[in-house]
């Protein structure tokens, strides 16, 4: 999914969160995006999943326009778009299955999407194939509330990788695991995009993984763009001046 943002601006009570951005991204990349804490990178990540919408500028999916679309229109282009966040928005009481399958309950029909709910799973085979992915295929009939946290993180992984979106957006989507876990996934993800030419972005705290990982750096600050470049070409300068005293080195 091909990504065009114009001068996009998003305040909240009065303060502005994200001050005149822009940014292209093609179909097929997969970009990191790095930031001090407020720099606006999950506010970014909820315009580009149309959760909220801009107080000014614009945001055009797929060569379409999607400012100010109505609920049903929204609802149709969310479907090319799966989210990774933070809290997993899973069910806590359902089993794994049931939450992998969220993720296309949107596009079924009301009458399979209930029965897959209330009466038996569908589509058992393809839920099975992200779960092996993930490392968690002994688990789908596990109650999710008996999972660790990282292990509910990577469910929630599962259940964007089995919608198949066109975009898959993820927001610090390895905060909850070990390194050695996190690497593992995120390998997963990329993988996932090059195999299937799918545009992924990521905000990540760890800039390990992003300087090891990702072809593309969008650095924010300030709630604007820092700078965007080619992870080749992302100094250490460059990171002083983001993180300022706060920057470790890497």
């Amino acid at each position: 999914m091909d990504i065009i943002v114009n001068n996009l601006q998003k305040g909240f009570g009065g303060a502005p969160v994200i001050k005149d951005v822009s940014l292209t991204v093609k179909e097929g990349e997969r970009v990191a995006i790095i930031g001090p804490n407020g720099s606006g990178k999950t506010t970014l990540l909820r315009l580009l999943n149309l959760m909220i919408f801009p107080d000014q500028g614009s945001i055009e999916l797929a060569g379409k326009k999607v400012n100010g679309l109505g609920v049903k229109e929204a609802r149709t282009v969310r479907r090319g778009i799966a989210t990774i966040y933070q809290s997993h928005n899973l069910i806590p009481r359902f089993k794994v299955i049931n939450n992998v399958l969220a993720g296309k309950l949107g596009s079924w029909p009301t009458s399979k999407a209930l029965f897959s709910l209330l009466i038996k799973p569908l589509e058992e085979a393809g839920v099975r194939e992200v779960l092996e992915k993930t490392e968690l295929e002994d688990k789908i009939y596990w109650r999710t509330d008996r999972l660790s946290g990282g292990q509910q993180q990577r469910v929630a992984i599962a259940r964007a990788l089995f919608q198949n979106p066109n975009l898959l957006l993820a927001d610090e989507p390895f905060a909850s695991l070990d390194p050695r876990s996190g690497e593992k996934l995120i390998r997963i993800l990329l993988g996932w995009s090059q195999q299937k030419n799918k545009t992924l972005i990521v905000t990540l705290h760890h800039l390990e993984f992003a300087l090891a990982h990702f072809p593309r750096i969008i650095a924010l600050k300030n709630g604007m763009v820092f700078f965007d470049l080619p992870t080749g070409q992302v100094t250490p300068e460059h990171l002083q001046q983001l993180y300022g005293d706060s920057y470790q080195g890497v």
